[in-house]
């Protein structure tokens, strides 16, 4: 082998043995801090996850033949947030009857069993929608009514285009 070749070959071992260093020092250096980071995705997680499955959730209750998506409903309302919605479910109008559903039912039964603080929010064009926002402080806190300023979130925004402009539809978890 010649001597140029040896040289180059050294220098490659040196450069994986040293970024098999900086991997070794990244793994086991900060444990605190990829515990901080894994809740943090995990928060993330369940924010995405949840706002998701909210959103395309069918509610046979409200018309067990239409089935309208609780996005349908959340369409509705903030296309008619003047009158409260023109689709009545249950003798509710879909304002009503989509924040009793998603406060009383989907959130309390996933991010409350969780033990986890929420904050709901529904906007359009700066205007947030009636009977919004909603919000759960995590358990154990009793000072505030949402995600108090020390708690650590993370949120989810879903854009839901509409006739009169996008709705925002952003969830917040905190802990």
């Amino acid at each position: 082998m010649a001597r140029g070749q040896a040289e180059i070959l050294g220098i490659a071992i040196i450069i994986v043995l040293v970024i098999l260093g900086f991997l070794f020092l990244l793994r086991f250096a900060t444990p605190g801090e990829s515990a901080k980071l894994k809740e943090r995705l995990n928060r993330a997680q369940i924010a995405n996850n949840v706002l998701s499955a909210m959103l395309k959730t069918s509610d046979i209750i409200c018309d067990p033949f239409k089935k309208p998506k609780l996005e349908e409903l959340l369409i509705d309302c903030a296309e008619n947030q003047i009158q409260g919605g023109s689709v009545v479910c249950q003798g509710k109008l879909s304002c009503q009857y989509i924040t009793d559903v998603l406060k009383n039912h989907i959130l309390k039964e996933s991010v409350g069993k969780w033990k986890l603080g929420y904050e709901l929010m529904a906007k359009q064009a700066g205007t947030i929608l009636p009977n919004f926002p909603m919000k759960q402080p995590p358990v154990g806190v009793t000072t505030a009514s949402g995600c108090p300023a020390t708690a650590e979130v993370d949120s989810q925004t879903y854009l839901l285009p509409t006739t009169t402009g996008m709705l925002e539809v952003t969830l917040k978890i905190c802990t």
